[in-house]
């Protein structure tokens, strides 16, 4: 999280850096806890990037301290190659 010079701590997620007790982004209230108990219906785009985002996040901060079979042992053979799939497809249309 980055810190303005009054040190009040500010949303890291968007380009605003809204400070932390005025967020005005889902992502921003994701990010920090804050979302509403029934959020607003979210696209299933924005869903799919919120999740890609929060492994992103913590692969980021956790990722060097656990190995590659710890960090996916929720997953079987078949999904950890269908991931592959997946997310080769869409570097692929990043390029």
């Amino acid at each position: 999280m980055k810190q303005t010079e009054n040190k009040e701590m500010v949303c890291p997620q968007c380009e605003n850096h809204c400070p932390a007790d005025q967020l005005r982004c889902p992502r921003g209230q994701a990010h920090f806890g804050t979302a509403a108990q029934e959020p607003e219906e979210q696209s299933l785009d924005d869903a799919v990037i919120l999740l890609m985002r929060k492994c992103g996040h913590y692969l980021h901060h956790h990722g060097a301290d656990a190995s590659g079979e710890a960090l996916l042992s929720a997953l079987s053979e078949a999904e950890k190659n269908e991931l592959i799939a997946l997310l080769e497809k869409c570097m692929q249309n990043w390029q």
